[in-house]
């Protein structure tokens, strides 16, 4: 193992949802829930030293990678070091097999993060033919869109520096970072946060209710996170007729998976009420698109899945729920929860327990770095130089009881 080492910086405040995960973190320190992991083989074999020196380049580059979380008097603080130690496992999986290999890419993935005294991003590095590289990274730390810009930014600092060039012309830093977002967003709310309250107070009034699946053994008394994940493929061409169906009726393909969604619990027995998250990038303001940080945040669904009714009006509702909510984006969802002060049951998530999301690229050509991200085997990306072939880290937390995730791809 070697470690890059870089001091520590003054308390700063955390944004809503980092003080979310923070708490969620304290309360369950094994969770494993919001580990963020991403790995592949990569062609032609890396440099440990110079992945060494590109690791800490892109923690100068982005300070989020630099962040760790104390609990002051006041409560949560986040403090930035100017350099962050990187850890770079290195191990010889020369003859390994494929499920020696896979079961250890599980293991480093599942190990939980201590907030105060890790580094919140982790590098294991497997020799052997051909080489794996794994990434895993705490959710307060990154998001999906963060995750594309860092295998995005170290594929390209990785190539420079195997190309000679200088670590001094490298180490340009956005003008904005994370901590310059917690400020900006505190002002948005002082300005703008009643009137997201507003329409969230009424789009929530009233008993919400609890999306009541038929399971097949009984929900503990405590939620847990324990999970799993299965990945299958919509054909392009039956992606093609559902974006058609969406836009001969003004929706988008989001719109129109919300709506079959809804249609899909609602046979399942969830009822007709029902209260679906989905995530937000949280980027809105300008400047935000290259900084990295947990930027993402949820809105609230609320939708009505009336068995008799046509999906064509079922979407059409789902529609016009689908564009108040994200008008109304900016508000913090645990600020939300805080203030709604829902009934509280232990064994569930609050507001809602199921979840939708469809991730979009958001870089040019990127379509296939974002479904690698997503944890899709098997997706070959090209980035600056190097060739990546996604490998599938099997996860056993989930974060809400079922979460559609959607992202599109070459194959569909």
């Amino acid at each position: 193992t070697e470690i890059y080492t870089l001091s520590l910086h003054d308390a700063l405040p955390i944004s809503h949802n980092q003080r979310a995960l923070w708490f969620l973190q304290r309360l369950q320190p094994e969770n494993t829930a919001y580990n963020v992991a991403a790995a592949a083989e990569v062609e032609p074999p890396l440099d440990t030293a110079l992945l060494g020196r590109a690791l800490a380049l892109l923690a100068d580059r982005h300070q989020a990678l630099r962040l760790r979380f104390t609990e002051s008097l006041s409560g949560p603080v986040q403090r930035v070091e100017p350099g962050r130690e990187v850890e770079i496992l290195e191990e010889d999986a020369t003859g390994w097999s494929p499920a020696r290999l896979d079961a250890r890419l599980e293991e480093i993935a599942e190990r939980p993060f201590d907030m105060e005294r890790d580094s919140l991003l982790r590098i294991a590095l497997f020799r052997g033919a051909p080489s794996v590289v794994l990434l895993v990274a705490h959710h307060v730390v990154v998001d999906l869109w963060s995750l594309v810009v860092l295998l995005r930014d170290l594929g390209g600092l990785y190539t420079r520096l195997l190309q000679g060039e200088s670590e001094a012309g490298l180490a340009a830093a956005p003008a904005l970072q994370y901590t310059d977002f917690v400020l900006w967003q505190e002002r948005r709310l002082a300005t703008a946060g009643e009137e997201h309250w507003a329409y969230w107070r009424e789009a929530l009034a009233g008993e919400l209710p609890v999306c009541a699946l038929a399971t097949d053994r009984p929900r503990p008394l405590v939620q847990g996170f324990r999970g799993g994940a299965r990945n299958r493929y919509l054909e392009v061409d039956l992606l093609d007729r559902v974006r058609a169906v969406a836009q001969e009726h003004r929706a988008t393909l989001h719109t129109a998976l919300l709506a079959a969604f809804g249609a899909l619990l609602h046979r399942h027995g969830a009822g007709e009420d029902l209260l679906i998250g989905s995530p937000t990038a949280g980027r809105t303001a300008a400047g935000l698109a290259e900084m990295v940080g947990l930027f993402v945040n949820s809105v609230v669904l609320r939708s009505r899945a009336a068995g008799d009714l046509p999906f064509c009006e079922q979407l059409e509702r789902a529609r016009q729920t689908a564009l108040a909510a994200f008008a109304h984006q900016d508000y913090p969802f645990p600020l939300l929860v805080e203030r709604l002060q829902p009934q509280r049951d232990p064994s569930r998530s609050p507001v809602f327990q199921v979840m939708l999301a469809v991730e979009r690229p958001h870089l040019e050509s990127a379509a296939d770095l974002t479904a690698f991200a997503l944890n899709e085997p098997g997706v070959r990306v090209d980035v600056a130089g190097l060739s990546l072939v996604s490998r599938h880290v099997e996860r056993r937390a989930a974060q809400f009881d079922l979460e559609l995730i959607a992202a599109e791809s070459a194959r569909g």
